[in-house]
C-alpha cells in the first residue's frame, strides 16, 4: 500500500478553534496537537483533521515554544476518553509576527524531523494577528509545504473546497 498522504481534508471547526486557542497570547508562541485519522479512498491516502488539542503545559517566548512532557500525557488522557479513533496527526504552534509569511524556523523543522516525521504528521504554522496559515509536513526528510492538498470539509460527510 502506497505511504504517501494524497489529500489533506480538515472538518471546518478546526482552523477557528485553533484561531481563538492562540489568539489568548498574542505575545508569545503558543502550541497545540492535531487530531484525526488516515483512511483510503480509491487507494489514495487521506489525512483527516478532525479537531485540536491546545498544549497545557508549555514554555514559550516571542519566538519559540516548548511543549512539555505533561502536555502529551493530557494529550494522551483526551485521545483515550475520544469517542472516536483519532491519533495524534501533528501538531500546531504560533508564529505571533504580523506577517503574511509563516514558515517554519531551524527549531521547527528540527521539531518536525524528531518527532513529527510519520508519513501523516503535518505541522500548521499560524500567525494569529495577520490571521495568516500554512501546513508542511516532512517528506523524504525534507521539509515540504502541502498546503495545496488541504481541503476544508463542511460535514463529517463532504468537503467544501479549500483553504
Amino acid at each position: 500500500m502506497n505511504t504517501s498522504i494524497e489529500r489533506i481534508a480538515m472538518h471546518y471547526e478546526v482552523l477557528p478553534e485553533i484561531f481563538r486557542d492562540l489568539q489568548r497570547d498574542l505575545n508569545n508562541e503558543m502550541a497545540g496537537f492535531l487530531l484525526g485519522c488516515v483512511f483510503s479512498v480509491e487507494g489514495n491516502l487521506w489525512l483527516y483533521i478532525g479537531d485540536s488539542c491546545p498544549a497545557t503545559d508549555y514554555t514559550s517566548t516571542h519566538t519559540g515554544v516548548r511543549i512539555n512532557p505533561r502536555s502529551f500525557l493530557d494529550l494522551d488522557k483526551k485521545l483515550i476518553n475520544y469517542q472516536r479513533n483519532y491519533i495524534c496527526v501533528g501538531w500546531y504552534h504560533s508564529h505571533p509576527f504580523n506577517s503574511d509569511f509563516v514558515h517554519p524556523s531551524s527549531v521547527d523543522e528540527q521539531t518536525m524531523l524528531q518527532s513529527f516525521s510519520s508519513f501523516y504528521h503535518v505541522s500548521l504554522i499560524v500567525d494569529p494577528i495577520s490571521c495568516c496559515k500554512d501546513i508542511w509536513k516532512v517528506q523524504d526528510n525534507t521539509i515540504v509545504n502541502v498546503r495545496n492538498m488541504i481541503s476544508l470539509v463542511l460535514s463529517r460527510n463532504g468537503i467544501k473546497g479549500r483553504t
